[in-house]
């Protein structure tokens, strides 16, 4: 059974987690949407599908693996620089702020956290085991009167 601080420190680790995801995620996806509407030619689409197509195949890998990589984000953009060479500006600036922020606040938060998930899991379980010993240490009490 879970005390309140475990279950605050799992929703924070995830409200973290999704945000720093979201940092990375969601610029790709709003110029990758642009992107595809400017791409005049096939070739240019089929480029974009393509590094998109890359990028989330290792996306798959990494989770499955429980990794951090950003190499998914670096294909994209260069998929994307095919196509938005003159634009492409904003989001670079966009990503490089977000690289910033992974490294300096969302890492450590994150490491913080689940650290402290783990410990507060660790205490949880010794509270339920101590329960269960001193249960069994009254009832031999009992037999004895």
């Amino acid at each position: 059974m879970e005390n309140n601080y475990t279950k605050t420190l799992r929703i924070k680790l995830f409200i973290i987690r999704l945000v720093a995801f979201a940092v990375f995620v969601v610029p790709l996806v709003i110029f990758s949407i642009i992107a595809f509407k400017e791409a005049m030619k096939n070739l240019e689409k089929l480029i974009l599908i393509g590094c998109i197509g890359l990028a989330s195949i290792i996306e798959v890998f990494s989770l499955f693996f429980k990794t951090h990589k950003r190499s998914p984000i670096w294909i994209v953009l260069i998929g994307l620089t095919v196509i938005i060479h003159e634009t492409i500006l904003p989001l670079m600036i966009v990503l490089g702020i977000g690289a910033c922020l992974d490294d300096f606040v969302f890492v450590p938060l994150i490491d913080y956290y689940r650290t402290s998930l783990v410990a507060s899991k660790t205490y949880d379980k010794r509270q339920k085991y101590d329960k269960v010993k001193e249960e069994k240490e009254v009832e031999p009490a009992n037999e004895n009167l």
